[in-house]
């Protein structure tokens, strides 16, 4: 990969613009575009980013990644992933993985022949929140 990981998101609602725009942010993270099944959520997003909008996954995909963060309702996880993976592109999926076992085994199988990470969001440990009560317990 890129000392710059050229990124993606698809899903626009619930956590996926706070993940657009802190990836926007990242100085070492291109943000792309972003993905909405529902072009007016994915447009508001990608105007205020000054990014691409689309509302198939695969069209952003098909722009080049290093990384894809996938936010959207977990019945949608094993197309996207499995494309990613398909397209040699590194996963990070939210929570939870999927509804199926055979899904969870899909999107595995897909990344490991692809040679892709696959990470999934499980923790909060990075939530200010919990950064703050992690430094107070460590200093007494």
């Amino acid at each position: 990969m890129a000392s710059t990981l050229r990124t993606g998101v698809v899903g626009c609602g619930g956590l996926g613009p706070s993940e657009a725009k802190i990836s926007h942010e990242m100085d070492d993270i291109e943000l792309v575009g972003v993905v909405d099944v529902h072009m007016e959520s994915a447009q508001a997003v990608a105007d205020e980013l000054g990014v691409k909008a689309f509302t198939d996954h695969r069209d952003l995909l098909a722009e080049g990644l290093d990384a894809v963060l996938v936010v959207t309702p977990t019945f949608t996880h094993r197309e996207i992933c499995v494309d990613a993976a398909e397209a040699g592109i590194a996963i990070f999926c939210e929570k939870p993985m999927a509804l199926q076992l055979d899904d969870c085994d899909a999107m595995i199988a897909a990344a490991d022949k692809a040679g892709v990470p696959l990470m999934l969001g499980f923790v909060m440990r990075y939530w200010p929140i919990y950064v703050e009560v992690h430094k107070r317990l460590q200093n007494g």
